[in-house]
């Protein structure tokens, strides 16, 4: 048996319009709060072992975009492109990968064929650094993710996914 208990409906969301979904407010608070969290874990997690820059964990995910692009054969990928992954807006993105190019881990260059569009690429001190901290990340991740039985990480991927696409997030990533 579990020893987490089924939470009870909050006196602060019991007036009002919540009242007729109270599950539902529940379930979007705890998904934006473990959210937080989870981002928080990473950041304070990176800011001990990184050996550059201390990225946040918006910014790794920008280095994992790039790094995925990277594999995939294309080098550089579009702002807007980053973003609609993360689902983070032009305007964060760009303060976001000022800071990622300040540290050495990124270089932006204007797109060959429609200088509009602003490229990103990773530099070999970035690749350099995933090399080096992926494994640790990857077993920090595991370790807490572990919290959960396999059988209910299978279930909340199952369930994350039908709320991505109810959302309109077609994405793998």
């Amino acid at each position: 048996m579990s020893s987490v208990q089924k939470p009870r409906v909050p006196p602060c969301i019991e007036p009002g319009f919540e009242q007729s979904e109270p599950l539902a407010i529940m379930l979007m608070i705890s998904l934006l709060r473990v959210g937080a969290l989870l981002d928080k874990e990473l950041t304070d997690y990176l800011s001990h072992h990184a050996p550059v820059g201390k990225p946040t964990g918006p910014q790794i995910g920008i280095l994992r975009v790039l790094h995925y692009y990277r594999e995939q054969g294309q080098d550089g990928v579009a702002l807007s492109e980053i973003g609609e992954h993360l689902a983070v807006s032009k305007a964060n993105m760009t303060g976001m990968v000022d800071r990622l190019e300040r540290d050495g881990l990124v270089v932006r260059e204007m797109d060959a064929k429609d200088r509009r569009i602003k490229r990103v690429r990773l530099t070999p001190k970035a690749l350099e650094m995933h090399k080096r901290i992926k494994p640790a990340i990857i077993a920090h991740i595991g370790g807490l993710m572990n919290t959960l039985t396999q059988a209910e990480q299978d279930a909340l991927l199952v369930s994350l996914g039908k709320l991505r696409q109810a959302l309109g997030d077609m994405r793998l990533m």
